[in-house]
């Protein structure tokens, strides 16, 4: 079984579950990238295998996470994966399945119809942090994903907006 934080993965496919998939997919955490991006992409020196390139159809930009500090809210940019055409993640299948579900973002694979307890929220805290720290640390591939994928123009909508259009359950 997967942890992370001290938690373990969900492994629910319920209808609820499969809404943040059609409509908000989760973001990635700095050691998701390691797992979801093939392994020569990142290793091999033949310019053609590329992480950028890669991220270009696999994941958006998001201007991510409102979170606030000693009163001031900000937002911490997030790395999301990319979107059909219909807004659903380009890993939900017809059959309505994660495609990568052994290796889904931390978003993904941590949270869905299961309580949201303390322990969650406490996860969601330090990934959070780790995201953070990674956009700070201006060479971290995290960091420099993120920021190739603003200028590119290639961003996922608000996650409040997601939200929003998910509880109408509406086509994005």
């Amino acid at each position: 079984m997967r942890t992370q934080y001290g938690i373990e993965r969900t492994e629910c496919a319920c209808s609820e579950c499969a809404a943040f998939c059609q409509f908000m997919p989760g973001y990635l955490i700095p050691a998701d990238l390691v797992r979801i991006i093939p392994k020569w992409e990142l290793d091999d020196p033949d310019p053609t295998h590329d992480p950028l390139t890669w991220a270009e159809s696999n994941l958006l930009a998001s201007p991510g996470a409102l979170v606030s500090q000693a009163g001031r809210p900000f937002r911490i940019h997030t790395l999301v994966p990319a979107r059909q055409e219909s807004g659903a993640c380009i890993h939900f299948t017809a059959e309505r399945r994660c495609a990568i579900h052994p290796v889904a973002p931390f978003g993904c694979a941590f949270f869905g119809c299961e309580e949201y307890n303390n322990l969650r929220e406490q996860a969601n805290h330090e990934a959070l942090e780790d995201v953070y720290r990674a956009q700070l640390d201006r060479s971290s591939l995290y960091c420099t994903i993120s920021e190739y994928l603003w200028r590119l123009g290639k961003r996922a909508p608000r996650p409040e907006v997601a939200r929003a259009t998910m509880q109408r359950g509406v086509t994005p």
